[in-house]
């Protein structure tokens, strides 16, 4: 799991989205929102934040490089908010769970990465991608 995780505000432009996956080469990408924190501030993200897991980022959507509209002008990447086309609910999976159990989300949904939250708060803790299920435990037995 990778808990250095790029994600993009709900109401940030798509740009924001489309940057961070062309940039980092992603396939997908978590969309959050902001919350009233238990210090009573709120956690906003600038578009194209990196967050370290636990922030009190909530997931609402995921964009993929498949919902970006091919045939869009840079105007309409500048002025429509990510929520207009992210998936959302997403598919997550809780931090406490296996990674057999993120393997079969994966596989079932045929996804590339998936969001893993907090259970106790349903925060952003860490992402895991297809690497991290079926290629780091292969390593592991060499």
């Amino acid at each position: 799991m990778t808990d250095l995780v790029h994600d993009v505000d709900a109401d940030a432009p798509i740009s924001s989205a489309r940057e961070l996956l062309n940039k980092y080469n992603f396939t997908g990408i978590p969309v959050t929102e902001h919350h009233l924190g238990a210090d009573g501030s709120y956690h906003a993200a600038s578009p194209n934040q990196s967050v370290q897991g636990g922030d009190g980022r909530l997931v609402v959507g995921i964009i993929s490089k498949k919902d970006l509209p091919a045939d869009a002008d840079d105007t309409f990447y500048q002025t429509h908010l990510c929520r207009s086309i992210m998936t959302s609910p997403a598919i997550i999976v809780p931090s406490d769970g296996s990674i057999e159990d993120a393997a079969k989300i994966m596989l079932e949904h045929r996804i590339c990465r998936v969001p893993v939250i907090d259970p106790t708060n349903n925060h952003l803790v860490g992402v895991v991608s297809r690497s991290d299920v079926f290629i780091e435990p292969l390593a592991d037995t060499d």
